[in-house]
This record gives C-alpha cells, structure tokens and sequence, in this order.
C-alpha cells in the first residue's frame, strides 16, 4: 500500500472558500495572446495580411490493452531507442512490461519487454523511470521495499545487467536520489535532494566528481537534467536557469537563464552543440547557446502543456521537425503529436473572450481542451487577480458593471463573486435553457443543483461548472446545535464549560469563527441581500462573540507552529489531551465528546479524516443546511457577438469528457462524472508524526471505501441549496467586525456600519 506522509502539524479545515488562459500568462492578468484586429478578412475568415503557420496539436490513440484495460495498464515514459523506433512502456498490475513501438500511420505495435519484466517486474521494484542512455542503452531505475534505489539497463533489449553504484545501494550516505542519466562513456550521473550531482564511474561505481545542483524542490528532476556527449545540462544554483558542465574537466561551459520564470520546471534537453530545448507550460521553446534568444515554437496556451491539471511526462524529437508529447492527466496518459502546418493561421481567427474575478483552474482547463478541439479558436482569459492590492473588489465590480450596462464585457463572465441577481435583473446574461435544459432532460447534468438556476420560468442565466459540499462532522448534539445562529448561542450557555470545536494550533481567532459561521448561517444573516438587516447582523455579531468566548477565542493570530523550542515544548503540553488512545492526533479529530470539526469537501481526497472518523470513533458526517458551494459559474454576455459560440463553450465546459477529471476544487455537475467518480480507487494512507515527550505518535487515516464515497456522494445529490455569497458583503462585513471583536465599539454600532456600508453599495 501506497503512503503518503507530511511532517506538518495539520490545523482544523474551517469551511475554507466559501465565497462563491491557460498556459502563458501575459500582462494585466490575460492567459493567451491576445489577437490583433483583422480588418480584411478573405470568406475562410482570415485576413489578407494573417500571419501563416504554427504547430497543432494531434491526439494519438492509445495502444489497445491501454484503453481496453484501463486502470489495469500504466504508461511509463516515450523515448527512442537507438534504431530511431518511437517506444511507449507500459505495464501491468502483473508486473509484466511492454514496449509499444509506434508506427507511420498511428498504430501500435507490442513487443515483450523482457529485459523489464524479469529484472524490475521480479523484483516488485516501483519504476521510477525508463530512458535512453547516451551511451545506446535503454536503462530503468526502479526503488524496492525499502526504498533503495537501483538502475537496469540493456544493450540489447532482451536481457538486463544491474548498474553497480554502491552509494544508490547503501542508501547513498544519506543522500536521496532524485535524477539519473547514463553518459556516452557508460558513467552514471546521479543527482540527490542534498543538491549535489554526482558522476560515477560506469564500470566500477567509483566516485568521479561533483556538480553543484539547483534546489529545484520536487523529488525526480530527471526532466531538467540531460547529458550529451562530455556536457552535463543541470539546474543552476538559483534554480531559475540552467548550466552546461564539462564532465571531463567539472567546469562550468555555458550559462541559460529563463524568461518570465523565477524557477525551473517542465522539460529541459541538449538539441545540438549550441541549442537547447525547453517544454513548460509556457510552451515549447528553442534557446541558443548563451541563452540570449529564445524563440517559441508551440505556445502553451494553445497546447496540452499548458492546460491546469496535466503533467508532462516525456517528450522526444521526432523525425521531421514535429514533437511527440507524453503526458498524464489525472492518472489517465495521452500521447500528443505537434506538426506543423503552414495552412492555420500563426494566431487564431476567431476569438472568445471571458472574464472573472480570479483564475479558476476549471475555466481555465476547459479553455485549453478547447482551442485544441477547435484550433481555429483563441480564448483570451482576463481575470482582475493582477490588480489586486491597487483596488478593492467593490471597484472592480463597479468597474465591470459599467463596462456591461454600456453593453460592452467579456463575451462570457465566470460568475463567481458577482452579483449575478442583478445582472439578470438588469438583462447583462444570456437566457441558456436552450442548451441546459437538453442536458437535464436526457439526465446528463445533476437536476438537484442546475434546478436552483432556473427562475419561474425556467430561464437559465447562469450556472456552475464544479460544486462542494460544506460539512460538520463529530457528535450528533453540536452538530445540530451548529445548525442556526439561536441554537449554537443556546448550546454554548448551557454547556459553558465544553469547547465545541477544537484547533491544532494554539486557538480560533473570532475571524476565524466569524467567516466560518457567516457561510453556515449567511441566508439567516443577510436574507435575500436586497437590504441587510441590523438586528440580524448584530445577532451574528454576538453569536461569533458568545461561542468565541467558549473557545477562548483571539483577537489577533497566534503562531499555528511554535516558533521557539521553549513554544515547543508548551504547546506539546497544552496538546497532550488531546491525543487518543490509538495515536491519532486532535488536529482536525473531533475524538472527545461534544466536539466537531468542519470542512468543505472539494473531492474524495478530502474524505479521508471525515470517514476516518465515522468508522472509528463513531462520528457523524452531516452536511450543512443541505448547503452546497458553486464553484466555476459560468454565463454569457447578452451583448456578445459571439453568444453560439460562447454557448458551445458552455456545453463543453459541462460534458462528461471535461467533468471526468479531478481537479481537487469541486465534485463534477455533470451526473455521468460524478458516477465515475464514485469507482475511484485510492490506495494509500495519509498522516504524519511527530515525538511528543519521548514517545513518537503516528496520525494516519485510510482512504475511504467505495461504499464511503457512494454514501456521501449520495448525500451530495440531495443537496438543493445554493451558497451564493456576495463577496463585497463578506468583505465589509469581516471588515467592519472587527471593531467590535476588539472591544472598540458595541455590537450594534458595528452592524450599525456595516448595513450602511453594504446597502449603500447595493443601491449603486
């Protein structure tokens, strides 16, 4: 069973985001290029003058067994081997290995990789990594039971030989490997997370040299390392760049330092004595000896590289100019193949625009996916997240408001913050039932949340691409005692002497407490938010007073990590209660009685501590109110002149191929998704340690069941009601508390400014 283990001490999730581009950013917060005007346009729809010719992105079908099998087969890395022939490997939960060689027309051909299979396949080793060796072999690193790492390699093809360096085998001086590459001598390059790179002798593995190496902060920087005849390609020691090294001599030979990046990631290799290739999610680009010119050749933002949610494998040169891309997108592999076609134009001639407040990984993805189903497509993605500091976000929405009453905007707005009421009620959003209601009717989108957007008559003007779940979970009387602003206030005078909920740090601050009580309870606090009530806010206010008290709540933020050993030492005392008997830590437990934690369920990752609880302590998992939180709302300017267009984006936005990924921000609207989410398998433990007084305490929850996701995904299909929090009203109202918080002023003067602030604003 897979572990996954942080040394973090992990604080109380409060229902955190409860409010409610792709690729290379560009100035003013704008994801993509943003395309010139083109006054002479030819009945294709290009201009006379339109710049010819870019590389397009082409889908290669996945071998048989890998589609057929699916979860039962994984792709492990692309490379070429000394023939020139084009080898995706894959392999099975068996252990058994397979080389699929791709042929002229896109197929597949299978051949035994028995070199992998009766070396890493027997050893049950976990694969690390297949490459190409400059030295003509095809070598495999792959780490045991006890996470010692060993190389394989063959000449061959056929049959296997163990690369003998003995510091991999004893454990590397306390060193972690983390990069590997066999030179054109046969010596072995070896880099480590203590940031050394070391050169091996092939034949005996005896030391040679050292290299300095970049702190790149990930665990394999395989993919920024590259060796090519005696020159070694390696991250600088700032990491925002890269450095050539002489092997034979250890010294430094060139020098390349990137654009619009303040460190390394993606791609990195050797292309010719004097130019190197780089793939991030800014695109592909071509880089000179020196590292003075560097000339995009795919733009990211148009390509897969650069879509939210998909990493890059591997990647090789093909044999005219076009590129092979291996990627994996969320668990699921995808071959891309880049040609270059001189008949698209060099921009895009068609152009869709959207706007929202910030980025969302949801629109942003889906506009990626898109221009590359449509290439004649460019969606240029302006968010107001650039000017944040400069303004606050009541003038942007004035700002915007403006611009869309004049009948001007984005052709579609993400929704998420806006007062999206009075856009409908001010005719700003496109009516689309015509494409929702289809969706709905053939049972493809989730009718418990789409129909809390359709008016009385079934106009739709808005609605949300991913949604949460908002929950409680611990014992059943604080749960419904949380339930309401009079219950909770009630629950904490008559049991005074009984936190109701439990931080890892050192206390709640009554922010903390107030954001958290405001989402649970904002319809009661501010109604419909036509006009906000003063006696209902100041009865919020005293409630976050009341229970903050019972908490021994804060003004300020303590530190949530001691700063100091003697911190240390008082905030492991002060912990001491609240670790259980079977060495779970309080953090985010509810263990003792009259306890609950809260948390908004993004994905089934998040489940793990809730249903941890439930089958070991006897918890329970309650949702909200029946409260859900939208996420990606997405609608179309009325005054688009683009609104099929931007409708279609919609509906792909929507579909099953687009909900099917896990982002980690939102289950899927889309019903047929959410079903396929509720077959996830995951395998592994989360946790962490730490010594308390000698002793050492583990926290480790299991990865819920299938019955446990179905169960709570059932939960989250009868959930009907929508969190649409104004943003500027939060905003003010957090503001404006805490005066009162501090004692300064009373609680009905606080909500007193408050209403005049927020009303005077909904008036405009």
């Amino acid at each position: 069973m897979k572990k996954k283990w942080f040394s973090i001490i992990m604080v109380i999730a409060l229902i955190a985001g409860m409010t409610a581009g792709c690729g290379k950013k560009t100035e003013e917060g704008k994801s993509g290029v943003t395309a010139g005007d083109n006054p002479t346009q030819d009945q294709s729809g290009q201009s006379e003058n339109t710049p010819m010719g870019r590389y397009v992105e082409q889908t290669i079908v996945l071998p048989e067994k890998m589609i057929e099998l699916n979860d039962e087969v994984t792709g492990i890395s692309l490379l070429k081997d000394e023939q020139g022939r084009k080898i995706l490997y894959t392999h099975d939960d068996s252990g058994t290995y397979t080389g699929n060689i791709l042929q002229e027309d896109g197929t597949w051909v299978q051949e035994d990789a028995s070199w992998l299979t009766d070396s890493v396949g027997k050893a049950k080793g976990s694969i690390r990594r297949i490459e190409k060796g400059d030295d003509g072999s095809l070598f495999a690193v792959y780490y045991d039971d006890d996470y010692t790492h060993h190389i394989v390699k063959t000449m061959d093809g056929v049959t296997a030989e163990a690369v003998n360096i003995p510091d991999l085998a004893s454990g590397g001086k306390d060193r972690i490997s983390c990069g590997w590459k066999i030179m054109e001598t046969g010596n072995v390059l070896i880099a480590y997370m203590s940031n050394e790179l070391v050169l091996y002798n092939g034949a005996d593995g005896s030391e040679i040299r050292s290299f300095q190496l970049g702190n790149s902060g990930v665990d394999d920087v395989n993919d920024l390392l590259d060796v090519e005849g005696n020159r070694i390609l390696a991250p600088n020691e700032d990491s925002n760049g890269f450095v050539v090294y002489d092997a034979d001599t250890g010294k430094q030979v060139d020098s390349i330092l990137l654009e619009e990046k303040d460190y390394v990631e993606g791609v990195m290799r050797f292309s010719g004595m004097d130019a190197y290739l780089y793939l991030d999610s800014v695109g592909l680009r071509h880089m000179q000896a020196g590292g003075t010119i560097q000339e995009t050749v795919i733009d990211g933002s148009l390509c897969s590289a650069g879509i939210p949610g998909i990493r890059i494998v591997s990647i090789l040169v093909g044999d005219n100019e076009d590129y092979y891309v291996l990627y994996s997108d969320d668990h699921d592999m995808q071959v891309a193949h880049y040609v270059y076609d001189a008949d698209v134009a060099t921009i895009p001639s068609v152009k869709l625009t959207i706007f929202g407040l910030e980025t969302s990984d949801v629109i942003a993805r889906a506009i990626g996916k898109y221009q590359i189903a449509n290439p004649d497509v460019q969606i240029v993605y302006t968010t107001a997240e650039a000017e944040e500091g400069a303004s606050t976000t009541a003038d942007y929405i004035r700002a915007l408001n403006t611009e869309l009453l004049s009948g001007k905007g984005a052709d579609l707005l993400v929704l998420d913050g806006l007062p999206v009421d009075s856009y409908i009620e001010k005719g700003v959003l496109t009516d689309l039932s015509d494409i929702l209601k289809p969706m709905m009717d053939s049972g493809e989108l989730l009718e418990n949340i789409m129909n809390c957007y359709a008016d009385q008559d079934g106009k739709m003007y808005g609605v949300p691409a991913r949604f949460s779940v908002p929950i409680l979970y611990g014992d059943d009387d604080v749960i419904k005692a949380m339930s309401g602003l009079d219950t909770l206030q009630q629950y904490v005078q008559e049991n005074p002497d009984t936190p109701f909920m439990l931080a890892a740090g050192k206390t709640f601050t009554y922010d903390e407490l107030a954001k958290l009580l405001l989402s649970i309870n904002y319809e009661e606090i501010v109604g419909d938010g036509s006009k906000l009530n003063k006696e209902s806010v100041a009865k919020f206010l005293n409630t976050v007073q009341i229970a903050g008290n019972s908490l021994e709540a804060t003004v300020e933020t303590e530190p949530i990590f001691p700063v100091t050993e003697e911190e240390l030492k008082e905030w492991l005392v002060s912990a001491a209660p609240y670790w259980a008997k079977r060495s779970f830590y309080m953090g985010n437990y509810p263990i003792r009685d009259h306890m609950v934690a809260a948390e908004d369920i993004k994905g089934i990752d998040g489940l793990f501590y809730p249903t941890s609880m439930v089958s070991d302590y006897g918890k329970t998992i309650s949702t909200v109110n029946g409260l859900f939180i939208p996420s990606g709302m997405i609608g179309v300017n009325s005054a688009s002149g683009q609104s099929e267009m931007a409708k279609d984006f919609v509906k792909f936005l929507l579909s099953e191929e687009e909900q099917n990924t896990d982002l980690g921000n939102g289950f899927p609207v889309n019903a047929k998704s959410l079903d396929n989410w509720c077959g996830k398998v995951l395998d592994y433990t989360t946790g962490l340690s730490m010594n308390v007084n000698g002793e050492e305490i583990m926290l480790s929850a299991d990865s819920p069941t299938k019955e446990e996701i179905t169960q709570f995904i059932d939960m989250a299909r009868e959930l009907r009601v929508p969190l649409n929090i104004d943003r500027v009203f939060k905003e003010m109202i957090l503001d404006e508390a805490k005066a009162f918080f501090a004692g300064s002023v009373t609680a009905e003067k606080a909500a007193d400014a408050i209403c005049t602030k927020a009303n005077t604003y909904r008036a405009e």
